[in-house]
């Protein structure tokens, strides 16, 4: 081979070997750049999950405090059923004893 001909080809593998380092760095630029979008992704994922388990949280929560009213207005129906029926009896007893007395008064 003549020196010209080395000469080119070293050049040759010269230019390629800047294309290749320039690849290299343009390849591991778009890398950081993809594991930073990694992280946020990752970020991300983990507040929905968090948010997931809050949301899961506040409806077993609400479930409860909803068996509790049901409960609460169970009583509270039992209990306005009994004093209407007090109010009735007393109305009824009451009503007795005006009739009574007003037969007395006759």
């Amino acid at each position: 081979m003549e020196d010209e001909d080395v000469k080119k080809q070293i050049d040759s593998i010269v230019d390629r070997q800047a294309q290749i380092d320039t690849e290299v760095q343009m390849l591991t630029e778009a890398h950081k750049k993809a594991e930073e979008r990694i992280g946020k992704l990752e970020g991300a994922i983990v507040t929905i999950v968090d948010l997931l388990g809050d949301i899961v949280k506040s409806q077993k929560e609400m479930v409860q405090i909803q068996k509790e009213m049901t409960q609460a207005q169970r009583s509270t129906d039992e209990r306005v059923t009994e004093l209407a029926e007090k109010v009735n009896d007393f109305i009824t007893t009451f009503e007795v004893y005006i009739s009574e007395k007003d037969e007395s008064n006759d």
